[in-house]
């Protein structure tokens, strides 16, 4: 392979840079990639900083998506046409934490996916003692065997290569060849040197100095990566595959996991036969136990062959030779390796037209439920769940679709998980919409069954699926109000509300319309506080300062603001209304008309007539004519009066103030120094603001000097109680979080499903509701003001 080019102007200024970036990212505990390649060209990342910089810092190069000009300098190949992405990506992993802090002088923190393996106790490190699993989410951890130690320099030297932990029936502990392996540089650094014993009392100075070895050792190979793909080791992988020798495989097999699990960019085209020769080694065990399970599986068999199967069966499970479990670790080792690739996008193509590899995921996720091999069942659902996008569902009886929809009646949480996520995932490519857009019955009673269970995960994945599936091409959201048992909508309405179990709580929120066990709040603070709940909750924020508030708040309070509640004979039209609204916010994202109606009705309820004009649709929205309200009286900006003593004026502007003050109360100055505006003390000034009662100021600066002090900021004046506005909503728990999860996708699947008229009854209950929830929780409000809106307009 031809080496690239080192295109980089090591400067005294760029290695005192490089130097800084380094110390940074080691303080910071994320890995720097020192000298990316693109275009057969090493980059300069002082180079691309600076650039950055000089045209205004990350934020401004992004929206002004000037990250192909940063490449210019550079001069990469017309063949290179990513570089831009590319660019981008080396800046956020290398140089964004950089900018931020030394730049910009803001703390940064480095994001997960950023943070070295080494400290990521929740992935595994690519060293420990254990197998490296790529972290999936919580039902694949509860899913699996095998375990991550957090890496312990103390038991390092004790570290296996690989080794499992199972826990299947029948299946005796493994069996690992212990002669010496072979180690590649980069995956299987040296262990570090220990250290001899010494008296006990050098013992504190003993540990201090095994602690500072300690350190330097982890920072010469805690960023070392097996990203080491030359022609020399993809010769070597693929020679050890082909050798037989137990050892050479051994080694192979433990450097692909431990490769598959820390490469970010690997490709399989790499090494195109290495899919096959993983496959080979999987053969013996599928042509021996998995095809013997599924012997006549779904065939119906007398009593004695029923009693025979049994009994092989049981045999098969309970007892197990050294051959047979060899065989059973090494496949597990193959799916592991192949789980792994399938997380990478660059694989999935190659994994899912691989033929032989689909056949083998087939037979894994037909094996029994309660088979002694179900993790390898979990290995290839994984798989498959990861390559869904490249799966082509080409009828109803499409083997996949059948086998994991089956999946869903069983009564394995993990499997139930992934069959869900398979079948949302696999309803993204277009060309399955033909076939997926038709519900199945006894899958949507399967999944509304689910959506009661007390499984914020589960119900997550199954809001999932109905809102992927509801927006597909067909009667899927007709026949999905249809089959659903109960009132589906109103159900979804609910989910609007929930209160995540799995995320500690908010502190600012402790209720909601629809009641969440407090055990679910995980607060411990309620017992204490039983006396004063609603310290814990706050209201709706002061709508006076509603220009800084977001929608639909902002909307709400201009409106109490600009208009107030009179007689059924007072009337406004919507478009005057809503023309000013925009006129004010139109540069700010203002709402669409149908949603500033919702907004407004919840401020000034209309009568019937209105409320049915607009729902028989007789004439545009914008000409609807509105009653029982009216334009609120223009007010004075209050704190503009003259505190003078014995002085009433009032004013618009404080500049009219000021002008009045000066040539009013403290008057001109003559060429002789004297007051002309006080002749009883020509000589001097006197100040009578408010209660001052100063005086003997010997000339008009002074005094003016004075007055300044009378205008210093001060806070605003709370006003009194009697003038403050009672909203009906002040009383309403607030709810200002970020959405995600279960009330988001409910709402997506509202806003789907009410795009049919037919099911517009179902929501009639719950609109007040709904009203009541967008002013609650004001990040689903656009949301829930669109479904709201198509109810009106119906």
């Amino acid at each position: 392979m031809s080496q690239p080019v080192d295109a980089i102007d090591r400067t005294p200024e760029y290695e005192e840079f490089m130097r800084r970036l380094k110390e940074f990212h080691e303080k910071k505990g994320s890995v720097l990639q020192p000298e990316p390649v693109l275009g057969g060209k090493k980059l300069d990342l002082y180079l691309i900083y600076k650039t950055v910089l000089e045209a205004g810092g990350y934020d401004k190069v992004t929206l002004n998506r000037g990250w192909k000009q940063v490449g210019d300098p550079f001069n990469f190949p017309p063949t290179c046409t990513n570089s831009a992405y590319i660019l981008k990506g080396v800046f956020t992993k290398n140089l964004l934490g950089w900018e931020e802090e030394d730049f910009w002088k803001r703390p940064w923190n480095p994001p997960k996916d950023m943070v070295d393996q080494k400290q990521n106790t929740k992935t595994g490190s690519p060293l420990v003692n254990g197998t490296n699993t790529k972290q999936r989410d919580s039902a694949r951890q509860t899913a699996t065997a095998f375990t991550q130690p957090a890496y312990n320099p103390s038991v390092y030297n004790n570290r296996q290569p690989y080794s499992y932990n199972p826990t299947y029936p029948g299946v005796p502990a493994p069996y690992y060849p212990t002669g010496k392996q072979h180690q590649h540089p980069l995956l299987f650094p040296p262990p570090p040197p220990s250290l001899p014993l010494y008296h006990h009392q050098n013992h504190y100075h003993n540990q201090q100095q095994q602690q500072q070895q300690q350190q330097q050792y982890q920072q010469q190979h805690q960023h070392q990566q097996a990203m080491f793909m030359d022609e020399e080791f993809r010769t070597r992988i693929l020679l050890a595959l082909k050798s037989n020798l137990p050892n050479e495989v051994d080694w192979a097999f433990n450097t692909l996991i431990k490769f598959s699990f820390i490469s970010e960019n690997f490709s399989l085209d790499f090494m195109p036969v290495l899919l096959d020769l993983l496959l080979g080694f999987a053969d013996p065990f599928f042509d021996r136990h998995v095809r013997f399970l599924m012997k006549d599986y779904n065939n119906n068999r007398d009593e004695a062959e029923e009693a025979e199967y049994e009994v092989e069966r049981q045999d098969d499970a309970m007892f197990s030779t050294k051959e047979d479990q060899e065989l059973f670790e090494r496949v597990l080792q193959v799916f592991h390796i192949l789980r792994n690739f399938s997380f990478l996008d660059i694989n999935v193509r190659r994994l899912a037209h691989q033929e032989k590899l689909r056949q083998m995921l087939l037979l894994g996720i037909t094996l029994p439920p309660d088979s002694q091999y179900a993790e390898l069942t979990r290995h290839c659902l994984d798989i498959l769940e990861n390559i869904a996008p490249q799966v082509i569902v080409n009828s109803p009886n499409h083997p996949f679709l059948t086998i994991i929809s089956g999946l869903l009646f069983t009564n394995d949480r993990a499997l139930i998980l992934g069959a869900i996520r398979w079948l949302t995932r696999v309803a993204v490519t277009e060309i399955n919409e033909r076939v997926l857009s038709v519900a199945n019955p006894n899958i949507v009673d399967r999944l509304a069954q689910l959506l009661l269970v007390d499984d914020e995960e589960l119900t997550a994945a199954t809001l999932e699926y109905f809102y992927q599936y509801s927006g597909l091409h067909g009667d899927f959201s007709i026949q999905l109000v249809q089959l659903c048992p109960g009132n589906l909508i109103g159900l979804l309405v609910g989910f609007l509300s929930y209160k995540s179990s799995l995320v500690p709580a908010s502190a600012s929120v402790n209720s909601t319309i629809h009641g969440i066990p407090s055990a679910q709040l995980s607060n411990p603070t309620n017992n204490s506080n039983k006396q004063k709940p609603q310290q814990t909750a706050p209201l709706i924020p002061d709508l006076t300062n509603y220009a800084h508030l977001d929608e639909p708040y902002r909307c709400l309070g201009w409106l109490k603001e600009r208009l107030e509640s009179a007689t059924i004979e007072d009337t406004l039209i919507l478009k005057a209304i809503y023309s000013q609204y925009q006129t004010l916010f139109g540069l700010e994202k203002p709402l669409g008309v149908k949603e500033f109606y919702t907004v407004l009705k919840i401020a000034f309820p209309q009568p019937p007539s209105v409320e049915a004009t607009v729902a028989s649709g007789a004439a545009p929205l914008e000409d609807l004519v509105l009653h029982n309200i009216k334009y609120a009286p223009a007010k004075r900006p209050e704190g503009l009066d003259c505190r003078w003593r014995e002085c009433e004026l009032g004013f618009e502007t404080e500049s009219d103030l000021h002008r009045h003050i000066l040539d009013d109360h403290i008057g001109a100055e003559n060429t002789d120094g004297e007051n002309t505006s006080s002749p009883s003390s020509p000589a001097s000034y006197a100040c009578c603001w408010m209660t001052c009662d100063r005086s003997g100021f010997p000339t008009r600066q002074a005094i003016i000097q004075h007055m300044r002090t009378h205008f210093a900021a001060k806070p605003s004046k709370p006003q009194p109680a009697a003038k403050k506005r009672d909203f009906v909503i002040d009383s309403m728990p607030m709810d200002d979080s970020e959405v995600s999860g279960v009330p988001l996708t409910a709402a997506l699947l509202l806003r789907n499903l009410v795009k049919y008229k037919q099911h517009h009854e179902y929501y009639i209950p719950y609109e007040s509701e709904l009203t009541q929830i967008a002013v609650q929780r004001p990040r689903l409000a656009k949301y829930i003001l669109a479904v709201l809106s198509a109810l009106e307009i119906s």
